[in-house]
């Protein structure tokens, strides 16, 4: 058994990455005269690096000339309003496929950071979330950014190195519940039906994926505790595919169990 969950993992693992490389594009662009330019930035780029590290997107090749494209359309039109199909026709030309235009505004001493996904096919706005901060640091923004996209999409991520999923001690809880579970398996005997084998089977990839993610996490607090930041990115993509795909097929498992 402890030869077969390796294998499996890597499996997974392969079939994942294959799948993250086929995750759909998506652009940032970020709004609002009361704040900065270099504000403004900053927000887009730390958005932008959650959607990614959520790992439901991709970010497009040249996300610079989408943004500037936007700026030009802003000069020519003067008024300095463009409406999301206008943003959704540069974005198409860019090669995005989903856009994220964000606005900050300002409301009594603090400031609102509204965000919206926009299909660029349709122009239809198919997720949005709020949260406010005082952007007064870049830990704010990367806060900010990261509370934004989770009201979007529901994936919370990365913002520091100080940010856990889960503590130790609820991993200790999770590896001893999984080992249990397949010690308990084991030792039975008896006949079981063919839906306990398949459940089972959700069990053990599901429970391998997710210590594969809690093996990623720590994995990226030691790469960011040694300034390797670029590695970390790549392992926290890592971690997130395996809470991301381990997370549905224990449940899947455990659901199987209960229900036949």
């Amino acid at each position: 058994m402890k030869k077969i969950i390796p294998v499996i993992i890597i499996h997974l693992t392969v079939a994942a990455a294959a799948f993250a490389a086929e995750l759909p594009r998506i652009a940032v662009y970020v709004t609002g005269d009361n704040a900065p330019a270099e504000t403004r930035d900053a927000l887009g780029t730390f958005m932008l690096d959650a959607l990614v590290n959520s790992g439901m997107y991709r970010t497009i090749e040249r996300s610079e000339n989408f943004l500037d494209a936007i700026n030009q359309e802003h000069i020519r039109q003067r008024s300095g309003i463009i409406d999301d199909s206008q943003i959704s026709e540069l974005g198409k030309q860019a090669g995005a496929q989903f856009l994220c235009v964000a606005n900050i505004t300002g409301v009594l001493g603090s400031f609102q950071v509204s965000a919206r996904i926009i299909d660029v096919e349709t122009a239809d706005v198919i997720a949005s979330g709020v949260s406010s901060s005082p952007l007064r640091t870049l830990d704010d923004l990367r806060q900010v950014s990261a509370a934004v996209v989770y009201r979007m999409i529901g994936v919370r991520v990365r913002t520091d190195q100080n940010f856990e999923l889960l503590t130790e001690q609820e991993q200790t809880a999770l590896e001893t519940s999984i080992q249990q579970t397949i010690e308990q398996t084991m030792q039975t005997k008896q006949p079981r039906r063919t839906s306990f084998w398949v459940g089972l089977g959700f069990d053990i990839v599901g429970a391998g994926l997710l210590a594969y993610g809690i093996y990623e996490e720590i994995n990226v607090g030691n790469l960011n505790n040694r300034g390797n930041y670029e590695e970390a990115k790549d392992a926290s993509k890592r971690r997130n595919i395996g809470y991301n795909v381990g997370a549905p097929l224990l449940l899947t498992g455990i659901t199987i169990h209960i229900f036949f």
